[in-house]
């Protein structure tokens, strides 16, 4: 076994009971961020499911894998549903990640706005001339040292898109559908954020994982 299998292995068996990630952020943790492709191939030789739960492990729009090694997504999904993980009507479940404009409680607060409304995943909900100048202003005149936005700031951007945008309007409405809903994070988030989680009636868990000594961004 090389050591990027081993890497991935052990970051799969870190993932608690009820909760699931993607092959993207497996590939992340594991040093490796563009060899997705590569931990599906590692997981499908998976020999022990029980302590290795690569069953929760889904794509990065929230669907399962049709090709689980263990018996294929019904029984992927069956084995989530029994640990309490909850899906969408379409089958998949929701996931976010960081990006350079965006925290990761953000996109996946958009991302699950999205799902609940039916919005294909490959659209965009907010352009990115709304918000490179929120975080220009943060960055410039407020002091901050992360341009990314929270999701509180990506929640008023996302009522000024609705303005102009019958998407970002859709998106908007589903705000109370989330309630009741629970979210896993496995990288720090800000207090804002959780305190705008619970605001929504999500329930927060968060678990992070390092990829460096450096935990926290200034």
């Amino acid at each position: 076994m090389n050591d990027f299998s081993e890497r991935v292995f052990q970051v799969v068996r870190e993932i608690p009971r009820g909760k699931v990630t993607n092959y993207g952020f497996v590939a992340f943790a594991a040093g490796n961020p563009r060899a997705s492709r590569g931990v599906g191939f590692v997981l499908h030789r998976n020999m022990d499911p029980v302590n290795t739960p690569c069953h929760r492990v889904v794509f990065k729009d929230g669907s399962l894998c049709k090709g689980y090694v263990f018996g294929g997504p019904d029984v992927q999904r069956e084995k989530l549903e029994a640990e309490g993980v909850r899906f969408l009507p379409d089958g998949r479940v929701v996931t976010g990640k960081t990006s350079s404009l965006l925290g990761a409680s953000a996109s996946l607060l958009l991302n699950a706005l999205k799902a609940q409304g039916g919005v294909s995943d490959k659209l965009d909900l907010i352009s990115a001339q709304v918000i490179e100048p929120i975080s220009k202003l943060k960055i410039e005149s407020l002091g901050h040292h992360n341009p990314r936005l929270h999701s509180d700031e990506v929640l008023i951007a996302l009522c000024i898109s609705a303005l102009t945008n019958p998407l970002a309007q859709l998106a908007q409405e589903q705000l109370g559908s989330l309630r009741g809903c629970d979210a896993h994070f496995s990288v720090i988030i800000s207090e804002e954020d959780i305190k705008l989680y619970k605001r929504l009636g999500i329930h927060v868990t968060c678990e992070p994982r390092y990829e460096v000594k450096k935990l926290y961004h200034k």
